[in-house]
C-alpha cells in the first residue's frame, strides 16, 4: 500500500520509561473491586435508563448502553485505571457475554435463514474493502489496518493483544483504538439504527 513503517519501528525500537516499572501482580482484592465496580455502573445504568426520555430511537436499553460506556470512559481516567488484572476480567466477562448471545441461538433455523449468512459475509467483505483502500489512500501501514479493525471487532479484550504481536511498546495505541472503536461505534450504531429504521 505504499506505507511508511519508519513511524512504527521508531515506536518499537523507542525505550519506553514504563517499561522499567515492574507491573503490580492481580490480587483478589483488586479483581473483586472492578467487578463490583462493574457490576454496579450496569445496575446504575440500566435503573438510571428508565428515568431517561424514551422514543423509537432512544429506548432504554440505548440508554443503559450510552451510560456504561460513557461511565467506563470516565473510569480510565480515575485510579480505577491503576488496578492490575483488568485484562482478565474484560476477557472472562466478554467470553461470558459471547457464551450468553450464543445460549440463545438455534442452529436448527441456520439453513432457514441463508439471506442473513451472505449479509454477513458481504458486511465482512466491503469492510476489508474499505480498509484497503484507506490503506492505500492515507498510506496506512497493515499493523494500523489490522488494530483498527479489530478494535471495532473485538474491542478491548482483543485489539491490545494484536498490537503486542508487532510489539509490547504499541499495546497503548491498541487500547486507544479500542476505546475510540467504543466510543463512535456507540453512536454511530444507533444513527445506523434509527436511519435502517426509517427506510
Amino acid at each position: 500500500v505504499g506505507a511508511n513503517p519508519a513511524i512504527i519501528d521508531k515506536i518499537c525500537k523507542e525505550p519506553s520509561g514504563d517499561q522499567e516499572i515492574v507491573p503490580k501482580q492481580t490480587e483478589f482484592p483488586d479483581l473483586l473491586i472492578l467487578l463490583g465496580t462493574a457490576l454496579l455502573i450496569s445496575a446504575l445504568s440500566q435503573t438510571t435508563s428508565r428515568y431517561l426520555p424514551q422514543n423509537t430511537f432512544l429506548t432504554a436499553t440505548s440508554w443503559t448502553i450510552i451510560i456504561a460506556t460513557l461511565a467506563g470512559i470516565f473510569g480510565a481516567f480515575t485510579n480505577l485505571q491503576k488496578l492490575p488484572g483488568s485484562n482478565h476480567l474484560s476477557h472472562a466477562m466478554l467470553y461470558l457475554l459471547v457464551a450468553l448471545i450464543a445460549s440463545g441461538a438455534n442452529l436448527s433455523q441456520l439453513a432457514k435463514a441463508p439471506l442473513y449468512i451472505i449479509s454477513g459475509f458481504v458486511i465482512l467483505g466491503i469492510h476489508a474493502l474499505i480498509m484497503l483502500m484507506a490503506a492505500r489512500i492515507f498510506k496506512f501501514d497493515l499493523f494500523t489496518c489490522g488494530i483498527a479493525s479489530l478494535a471495532n471487532i473485538g474491542g478491548v479484550a482483543s485489539a491490545p493483544i494484536l498490537a503486542a504481536a508487532y510489539s509490547e511498546a504499541l499495546i497503548p495505541i491498541g487500547v486507544l483504538m479500542a476505546m475510540m472503536g467504543y466510543v463512535v461505534g456507540t453512536g454511530g450504531g444507533l444513527v445506523i439504527g434509527k436511519i435502517l429504521s426509517i427506510m
